[in-house]
């Protein structure tokens, strides 16, 4: 019996005559001109084999077919003769459907709601997912579907069986819907033991296997037959495991010169089948599904049982059938073929005595690397910013690991420190050294520090990781555990084992505590392990510290202007917030790995890592792409900013602001700092009681005797009686605040304490009313006049926290000048503590929240932390009506909004957290969140292109004037209402002019430079692979081995190759996108492509 190929391509030699494949009968019959694109082949044996030729039109006409093939019936020999008819017979066109209507706006009404459409075709396809349970086509004539098998389709003869087979029909699920004997069905799947058989009883299909049937695997050939296969009795039940589910081959190994110098799992592993031991394997995985479950596995977090949960499920439905547990030996599999994957692509595949810590590492193709994507002078060049790296630093409390004690199991990592982890011992004996470390916050107190010592450990080896990342492509570099908060040694470890492959001449850190991670940072450095300790790292003056975008808003506001990233040269528009977005990924694993060998986890982080690392540099050309277009637009526009600031101004004045920058930026350590908020340095409260009542002093030392009461102990100085009004104020507005809070139901005993507090306001009061009749004039008459008022409108005596207090403010004529000008002073100073207040309150609620949001979970803990959150909500509520009223009384006292200046009416919309409504925040977002998505696609990006179709009207409505920057967070340098030039006397407390426009032109430059060292790192890579397709190998290097490496690296050269290109393309369109407009700054982000890659757009313009 001649072989069957799967795909019945194989031609014979042994030709007898050409058949239709489509058409049955005698060969004479057939047209000359009727060649189909498969025709069959009959050899000596009547089985039939098809033969690919060239394609040609076929002539139908009526005339050129014999009569006797005019009928057709389903799997019987036909002939063209009834093709015309049955073609002229063919129902119309069916009309559109409804659902496709044209709505407009370029939409079909299919688009907008597909899902009605299916309803209207919901009955049919319930019909058609029936119809697959049964015969379907083959209904009227269930038979073999396979042409050769025998000569049945020819001439409609009944098929011989052969021994061992019956008249049963089968079909493949993997395969298709069509029928097959026992004979083709088993001759088909030969090379194909894992598809899913399915037997004909006459009424129903019903599972069965292919080992049922009587397969055996051929190993060693793909399952082509061997000249001297093992002895049948060393034949081996093995199970499969593969996309289409579990299955049970019986397996014949191979003893011919193929098979007799390598292992069983060699010629398993030559078939495609990965073994799960090296000692008599009984379970393999075929490639296929490998790959597949290492792609859910890191893009989705599925864990090995869920996967055999899965594939048991696609196996047996009915779980009736014992489907064998390979959990452990599915996970060992995947664990070994992600490593292999790994160390494969990075190039060193045979010297594994000579592996190098971070041999697998993917490096970042846009980050400055020498001899390889930046120039050889780039230390004589301009702007050295250009070359400097930005890490990302931050922790991550989510991804613990439990503390288990594995007695009789060993499970270490497959390889330490080859990768993205150091050594597991390294660091385990790093950490195990007891070296003190002291992190005492001069700053806001922040959460790492809060929660150093605090992590609960019970029952946990590891608390988190802390990982070190690329802080302008998003790429992780680094991550080492945390044993029990977030140390700063566990942290120095990891940046130092980042900096151990980069070894970088100059270098940015961007970190949430960057203004106390960086003391004694050299000194922490220099107590490293010797292993890492020449790691070369930058003098102090090459090493940048700074706050991230975000998390700098909690911190102390002089704090955030000296260190954060939006005044720190050569960082662009750098956000540092790198590590959130990829937190957010590698959270998803958290469940796996808590309950992992560490071993296991290690290995997983690995490869989860990689996938991160290569799923970011192949979108790295989009990103880079569609961030300079919103760079270039951004630049654009801040820069009319400052042009119209600087028309605004004197040129002497604009000099002295820009020599204040220059020199902060020069010693951000020594100069005053430019870009603290204005009014931090005005007076408190407290302060202001202090002066006066020392200027008091001096004067009652002065004037004692002159009317004898300056010797009177109880005398009230004026400054005083001021300042017992103002508490007593405070009193009735505390207790008033109390009332509402405790409600209209309260307890007996806050009842009782309210009480009590009224008894000793209204003696306070009874008191104060004494010093009244002294400083205010005609006192009894105001108090007459307010119990005559109240009396006409039928209101009793009011209550102590509701009583009139008559201060100079609401007393006009009946007060002194002096007296006036004392309270004015104070109303001022109290405003001013008030708004500081305030400004601390909304700090700590933004704070507040990120705590939670970040650390906290557990309904328990929840609630605790809203119930703290809503206390100092509440505490806002009262700063706000505390600062209102204190404002009306300055604005009597001064006698207009205007001479408050710069105090101001405190509205609904001042009270926000400062910095959120930044001109160019939205531009920020779309560029440091693209992550491989389309803005256009996206709602911030609409409002974006909203902005920048206009452009002009975006500076003039909310723009860079009092509405950009809520006025409560300059409240010391605020000018006139109204007057939008002279907002801008606050360059020196906000970062929105100056600052930002030269973040945006850093940014431009960066991008450009990231783009050119893109193309500059896939040449280099693809030369690296090239020279390893040609290079000499090892000595013990077979020829089947040669073929394997060669390929492999062509393919790798070959990729980057295609990717160059793709993104060279990308880059360098002069059209917009279907459905998208071409605009100015297309054009702009097109010019500034070209100039940074000239060398490559000539080659690409000459081939086009």
């Amino acid at each position: 019996m001649p072989s069957i190929v799967e795909d019945f391509r194989a031609p014979t030699t042994n030709k007898r005559a050409h058949v239709n494949s489509a058409f049955r009968g005698p060969l004479d019959s057939l047209p000359s001109d009727a060649v189909s694109a498969h025709h069959l082949e009959i050899d000596e044996e009547d089985c039939i084999y098809s033969q690919p030729v060239a394609p040609k039109r076929i002539r139908l006409d009526n005339g050129d077919f014999n009569d006797e093939f005019n009928s057709w019936v389903y799997n019987r020999p036909q002939t063209l003769g009834d093709v015309n008819g049955d073609i002229s017979d063919l129902p119309a066109p069916l009309d559109a459907d409804e659902s496709t209507a044209y709505v407009g706006h370029g939409a079909y009404e299919n688009s907008i709601d597909p899902m009605k459409t299916w309803k209207t075709h919901q009955a049919t396809f319930f019909q058609e997912r029936i119809r697959f349970h049964g015969l379907g086509n083959a209904i009227h004539n269930p038979r073999c579907s396979i042409p050769d098998c025998n000569t049945c389709y020819v001439a409609n003869a009944e098929r011989p069986l052969l021994d061992g087979t019956t008249d049963a029909l089968f079909r493949c699920r993997t395969c298709g819907s069509f029928l097959l004997c026992a004979r083709c069905c088993l001759q088909r799947h030969r090379h194909t033991p894992t598809h899913s058989i399915e037997e004909w009883t006459g009424r129903s299909f019903k599972r069965t296997s292919l080992v049922d049937m009587g397969l055996v695997y051929q190993v060693g050939h793909g399952g082509f037959p061997c000249v001297n296969p093992r002895n049948p009795q060393q034949r081996r039940l093995m199970t499969f495991i593969d996309t289409s589910g579990i299955h049970h081959v019986a397996v014949d190994f191979c003893a011919c010169e193929h098979g007799q110098t390598i292992a069983d799992w060699q010629q398993l592993f030559r078939d495609g089948l990965y073994p799960a031991t090296t000692q008599s394997p009984h379970t393999c995985a075929t490639i296929a599904v490998l790959d597949m479950y290492r792609m859910l596995l890191v893009s989705s977090a599925l864990s090995v049982h869920k996967f055999l949960q899965a594939l048991s499920g696609i196996t047996d439905p009915w779980g009736v059938d014992t489907v064998v547990d390979r959990e452990k030996e599915l996970g060992r599999m995947t664990r070994q073929w992600a490593f292999l994957s790994r160390v494969l692509r990075s190039g060193n595949l045979f010297d594994t005595a000579g592996w190098e810590p971070g041999l697998v590492l993917q490096q970042c193709w846009a980050c400055p690397h020498p001899d390889v994507n930046i120039p050889a002078n780039w230390h004589e060049r301009d702007n050295q910013w250009l070359y400097r790296p930005i890490v990302s630093l931050d922790a991550n409390f989510k991804m613990k690991l439990r503390d288990r004690i594995h007695k009789n199991h060993i499970d270490p990592p497959l390889y330490n420190g080859l990768g993205i982890q150091p050594p597991i011992d390294m660091f385990e004996n790093w950490i195990s050294t007891n070296i003190p470390e002291i992190s005492q916050s001069d700053c806001a107190v922040f959460a790492a520090l809060l929660q150093e010592e605090t992590r609960s450990e019970v029952g946990l080896k590891w608390t988190g990781i802390v990982g070190a990342f690329c802080a302008r492509h998003e790429l992780i570099h680094s991550t080492t555990n945390l044993e029990k908060g977030e140390k700063y040694r566990n942290v120095d470890f990891c940046l130092a084992w980042a900096l151990s492959r980069m070894r970088p001449q100059s270098l940015a850190i961007t970190y949430d505590i960057a203004c106390q991670y960086k003391k004694n940072f050299h000194k922490r450095f220099e107590a490293l392990p010797s292993v890492i300790q020449g790691l070369n790292l930058p003098p102090a003056d090459k090493l940048i510290f700074a706050l991230p975008y975000w998390h700098g808003n909690v911190h102390d506001v002089n704090c955030e202007m000296c260190n954060s990233v939006k005044t720190k040269q050569g960082i662009g528009r750098t956000d540092g917030e790198t590590p959130e977005r990829e937190w957010s990924d590698i959270n998803h694993f958290a469940g796996i790995t808590r309950e992992q060998s560490e071993g296991a986890r290690y290995d997983l982080l690995e490869d989860v890592y990689d996938h991160i690392n290569h799923r970011k540099l192949v979108g790295i050309g989009v990103t880079l792409f569609r961030r300079i277009k919103i760079a270039a637009c951004e630049l654009a526009v801040q820069e009319d900013s400052f042009a119209h600031i600087n028309a605004s101004i004197s040129p002497a004045l604009a000099r002295t602001w820009e020599q204040y920058i220059l020199d902060f930026e020069a010693n951000p350590d020594t100069a005053k700092n430019p870009y603290v908020v204005a009014g931090e340095d005005t007076l408190t409260e407290h302060e202001v009681r202090r002066d006066l009542k020392r200027e008091e002093d001096r004067e009652r030392a002065s004037d004692v005797g002159e009317d004898g009461e300056g010797s009177d102990s109880g005398t009230v100085t004026q400054t005083q009686f001021v300042i017992m009004g103002i508490e007593l104020e405070e009193a009735q507005r505390r207790l008033r605040n109390d009332k509402v809070r405790i409600g209209t139901s309260p307890t007996a005993a806050e009842e009782g304490r309210i009480l009590d507090r009224r008894l000793a306001l209204r003696s306070r009061l009874k008191t104060f009313v004494k010093h009244q009749r002294k400083y205010l004039d005609n006192f009894d008459q105001l108090l007459s006049a307010d119990e005559d008022e109240r009396r006409a409108s039928g209101l009793g005596p009011p209550e102590p926290e509701d009583t009139i207090i008559y201060m100079p403010w609401n007393s006009p004529g009946h007060v002194s000048e002096t007296l006036c000008t004392i309270e004015k002073s104070l109303r001022a100073a109290q405003c001013t503590d008030v708004l500081k207040l305030l400004r601390n309150r909304l700090l700590a609620h933004r704070s507040f929240l990120n705590v939670r949001n970040k650390f906290i979970s557990g309904q328990a803990a929840r609630t605790r932390a809203q119930t703290l959150i809503d206390s100092l909500q509440t505490k806002i509520v009262e700063l706000c009506l505390k600062y209102r009223e204190s404002f009306e009384s300055y604005v009597c006292l001064v006698g207009s909004e205007e001479g408050c200046l710069p105090l101001r009416r405190l509205e609904k919309d001042d009270i926000h957290i400062f910095n959120v409504d930044e001109t160019d925040s939205e531009a920020i977002k779309n560029l440091n969140r693209l992550d491989g998505r389309d803005p256009r696609a996206t709602s911030s990006r609409r409002k974006a292109n909203a902005r920048r179709s206009s452009h002009p009207a975006r500076r003039d409505e909310p723009g860079l004037s009092t509405s950009t920057m809520r006025w409560i967070w300059v409240a010391g340098g605020v000018p006139e209402v109204g007057d939008d030039a002279l907002m801008h006397r606050s360059i020196l407390c906000e970062w929105s002019t100056k600052a930002r426009r030269d973040r945006w032109w850093e940014e431009v430059e960066l991008l450009k430079e990231e783009m050119r060292r893109v193309i500059e790192s896939l040449k280099h890579e693809e030369r690296v692979w090239q020279q390893r397709a040609i290079g000499a190998g090892r000595e013990d290097e077979t020829a089947d081995i040669v073929s394997g490496r060669i390929s492999f690296s062509l393919a790798q050269a070959e990729g980057r190759r295609r990717v160059r290109e793709s993104f060279l393309t990308l880059w360098l369109r002069t059209e917009a996108p279907r459905g998208k407009t071409w605009d100015k700054w297309d054009t702009e982000r097109l010019n500034s492509i070209r100039e940074a890659l000239s060398t490559d757009v000539a080659a690409v313009d000459s081939r086009v």
